[in-house]
């Protein structure tokens, strides 16, 4: 009777390489899912630093920072709120400069040829900061802004 119970039972090195497979999926899953959730984070990390230090568009403000430097200069933080607002359009070059002041020297930036006007930001917002970030502003066959976006070199 003894022996029919251990036939029955379960064999103790099925028992062991059971319970390996399962640990070893179990490292797999959870070392695998590192990198995705290190990732995300990340991620979130760097849309909240740009949530974070965005702030409303001030003429003033923006007139003043022409020259500012570091990760976050006013222009790049009044940018997003300045494109939202549409204050720009309809308006004819003059009353932008007079609005933001004068713009980047012509040339500027290499990737966005025949625009009207641009202004440096700074660098670009993101993960990796290796570029420059501009607004663009681009004209009709009127002379007035019909168009503004951002722009990455």
């Amino acid at each position: 009777m003894q022996s029919e119970y251990r036939a029955r039972g379960p064999h103790p090195e099925r028992s062991t390489r059971h319970r390996l497979a399962r640990l070893g999926c179990f490292a797999l899953l959870t070392l695998g899912s590192l990198p995705i959730l290190g990732g995300g984070i990340l991620v979130g990390y760097t849309l909240y630093q740009d949530y974070a230090h965005r702030t409303t568009f001030d003429a003033p403000g923006w007139r003043a920072s022409a020259d500012e430097q570091g990760m976050w200069p006013t222009r790049l933080r009044m940018a997003s709120d300045l494109i939202a607002s549409r204050q720009l359009i309809g308006l004819d070059r003059s009353q932008v400069i007079e609005l933001l002041g004068p713009p980047a020297p012509p040339g500027y930036p290499g990737g966005a040829r025949g625009v009207a006007l641009h202004y440096l930001l700074g660098p670009e917002r993101g993960l990796f900061r290796i570029d420059s970030e501009w607004l663009l502003i681009d004209v009709d066959g009127a002379g007035q802004v019909d168009r503004v976006w951002l722009y990455s070199d």
